[in-house]
């Protein structure tokens, strides 16, 4: 889940319900991308649900999600159809 500690401009998020792959994937994305995202991870759709609202929630921008193909409450690509990160909204000029 999302913390108020740091809150990133973007971030990507992972989901895997292997917690060990899901540590290691977080590990490496951190490194090579931890400067300029922050890393959410999950373990199931539901999970992966409830942290895209946190980080709306916050103003934090989607830009990646990492989704297993067989998560227990759903199949990775259910979860993206049910409408993953919504697209920034586009600046209006009037």
């Amino acid at each position: 889940m999302v913390t108020q500690a740091h809150v990133p401009a973007a971030a990507m998020l992972v989901i895997h319900h292997d917690a060990g792959a899901l540590r290691r994937l977080q590990r490496i994305l951190k490194r090579r991308f931890g400067a300029d995202y922050g890393i959410v991870t999950g373990r199931s759709s539901s999970e992966a649900q409830a942290s895209v609202q946190a980080l709306r929630d916050t103003g934090v921008d989607v830009a990646l999600v990492l989704a297993e193909h067989w998560l227990p409450d759903s199949a990775g690509a259910e979860l993206l159809a049910q409408g993953g990160p919504e697209p920034a909204p586009t600046a209006v000029q009037r």
